[in-house]
């Protein structure tokens, strides 16, 4: 059975679960339509939030593999808040073909800056190279669960503070820029694009490989299937196919998938099947949100405490906040007031599995407006994504491309957190800016 019913929870409740599954379900089909018609591509801002959360929210309440039920309370603020953010799509102003591209049409990959792009990354794999050694020591008695452990272990002296601050808001922003400029390098032909995208790719790696983290090699395979979709169109599917299937882009995918399953296999545990690990990751956030709202916190009572965007924008008023801890001096970002604090404690989300730090975008909305952020986090988010369709549409830039690509990742990443508290965000879109940007002479009336 999908559903069933707990010890100690009514019969009730599980109906309530299907009723809500229904509704996840037609929502679903109701945007696709929408989406669809205003855009006239499925490659458009309400796919990639408002069907992508509803996808989510049905998934979360089959409760499979024996985890608990998303709330009542966390079901509508997903509800209402994919509704907000399709309702302002709808109703705003906007390309067309949103983020669809031709496979013609981008200009500016023959443009990058290749010289740049390569030196940046050398100095990312510099910084890296002594934690390799470490590493080695570490997988070698422990394990990749034990090099993991080693990250968080703070009486560790895996990495020293200032190499910490370098990983994150200098290495992995680097190999997050050089990928995306890379993927397009790569679809479309630009100069030194292998070379690019492997820098990237390599990037990533070495990231596992010092970290056990999953998360970069796997976003590689994300970031390359969102430019397919943007660069191939309704009449492209064949063009499709034939550049998923280009060696260059098939080999580095299988490579990553087989670096994820070896690295999964050592971390997990012995009784956990691929099926529930994937449904941990995809649909574990309406559960995670549903504990976090009914924890007590000391720290934050919910649409009591606000933080008026600290949150929201956390990489933008983050930045001092972060130069001055790296001078030693100032207070805490947002970033650790949420992830090591608010939701740093592993909570109860399945019978037999507890889990910390999967607390999705609205609860970073929730802290910082209180309900309002379930309608204020949506607009925010549908503006950005209007915007940026507009200057796609109307440049074909690599760079605009690029922007556009980052942030359906963002979007893709808000049913896991809100990366944008991060400042890491801000050293992405600086270091995209540095490899593509180019200024484009306006034509004058004459011409």
């Amino acid at each position: 059975m999908l559903w069933r019913a707990r010890f100690g929870i009514d019969d009730g409740y599980v109906l309530l679960a299907v009723l809500f599954f229904i509704i996840d379900i037609v929502l679903i089909v109701l945007y696709l339509l929408l989406g669809y018609r205003r855009y006239d591509t499925l490659v458009n801002p309400i796919s990639f939030f408002s069907v992508l959360w509803m996808v989510v929210a049905a998934g979360a309440n089959l409760c499979l593999f024996g985890y608990f039920e998303p709330s009542a309370e966390v079901n509508f603020i997903l509800i209402i808040g994919s509704m907000v953010y399709a309702l302002v799509c709808l109703a705003g102003k906007g390309s067309k073909h949103a983020f669809s591209l031709d496979s013609d049409s981008l200009k500016g990959c023959e443009t990058l800056r290749v010289k740049v792009i390569v030196t940046v990354n050398l100095i990312s794999f510099a910084i890296m190279i002594p934690l390799v050694g470490n590493a080695l020591s570490i997988i070698s008695t422990s394990g990749w669960t034990g090099l993991r452990a080693a990250n968080y272990d703070m009486s560790v002296a895996y990495m020293s503070t200032i190499q910490t601050y370098l990983h994150l808001y200098f290495v992995r922003p680097c190999t997050m820029a050089t990928l995306i400029v890379g993927v397009w390098a790569l679809l479309h032909g630009g100069r030194s694009s292998k070379t690019i995208f492997f820098l990237g790719f390599f990037g990533a790696a070495l990231d596992v490989f010092v970290t056990a983290g999953r998360n970069s090699i796997f976003n590689t395979i994300v970031l390359m299937l969102i430019a397919l979709a943007m660069g191939s169109n309704r009449q492209r599917v064949g063009l499709f196919i034939r550049k998923i299937m280009k060696p260059a882009v098939i080999i580095p995918t299988i490579i990553a998938i087989i670096f994820v399953l070896v690295v999964s296999s050592d971390r997990s545990g012995a009784n956990d099947s691929v099926g529930e690990i994937i449904y941990q990751y995809f649909f574990a956030g309406p559960v995670m949100l549903t504990q976090l709202l009914n924890m007590p916190q000391a720290a934050w009572v919910p649409n009591q405490d606000f933080m008026f965007g600290w949150a929201t924008f956390g990489f933008v008023i983050n930045i001092p906040l972060t130069a001055g801890l790296v001078l030693g001096q100032g207070v805490q970002t947002s970033t650790y007031w949420v992830g090591s604090v608010l939701t740093a404690t592993p909570l109860q989300i399945s019978d037999h599995l507890y889990s910390n730090a999967i607390c999705t975008c609205y609860f970073d909305f929730l802290l910082d407006w209180g309900y309002a952020g379930v309608v204020i986090g949506p607009i925010l988010l549908a503006l950005t994504g209007m915007f940026l369709v507009r200057k796609l549409q109307s440049s074909k830039q690599v760079f605009w491309a690029s922007l556009s690509l980052y942030w359906l990742y963002l979007l893709y990443r808000t049913t896991f957190r809100w990366d944008p508290i991060d400042i890491s965000v801000t050293a992405v879109i600086a270091l995209i800016a540095l490899f593509s940007y180019r200024r484009v002479a306006r034509k004058s009336k004459d011409e």
